[in-house]
């Protein structure tokens, strides 16, 4: 899989890191698809990440791309960006706005889970594969943020971003 990188901002604030372990499909299916897009792995994730915890605004590569042109997000060993997306480790590193970090760090310890945890759940949802979710399946984020002290009413679970195309 040829990739070409268009110009990027050296600067994009401070941020933070977060490592996931999701199911190794998972992993594969976020990594073809920023490839696909020409976007870092873990700019991606720290991109749905955003999206998900509805800080929309910290969104930086994903805003403006054409999702559509992605494949199904489904396991397909006759995809050769899949296969090549297979091969690559299966973990995930977001790199994520402070304020984003801090909005997953606080849910997550509200739920007495990893951050890592955290993360590998939302890519679970974004990629369409809510059964491979260990800990936010079915849990209200309205709730997670009242009993976070956070403010609620923001969107959550990836509103903005198609899910499964």
């Amino acid at each position: 899989m040829e990739m070409h990188r268009r110009h990027r901002s050296t600067y994009k604030g401070d941020r933070a890191q977060i490592m996931a372990r999701p199911h190794p499909t998972v992993c594969a299916l976020v990594r073809e698809r920023a490839a696909l897009l020409n976007i870092a792995v873990a700019q991606y994730a720290g991109d749905v990440v955003s999206t998900h915890v509805g800080l929309d605004h910290l969104v930086r590569e994903l805003h403006g791309l054409d999702l559509g042109m992605l494949p199904p997000a489904a396991p397909d060993l006759g995809r050769a960006s899949y296969v090549e997306a297979l091969r690559a480790p299966s973990f995930v590193k977001a790199i994520a706005p402070r304020e984003v970090y801090n909005v997953v760090r606080t849910r997550a310890a509200t739920l007495g889970i990893s951050m890592g945890r955290y993360l590998g759940d939302v890519l679970c949802e974004h990629v369409g594969m809510p059964d491979l979710m260990t800990d936010l399946y079915g849990f209200d984020l309205e709730e997670l943020n009242h009993l976070a002290g956070l403010p609620t009413g923001a969107p959550g679970r990836g509103e903005e971003l198609p899910l499964a195309i």
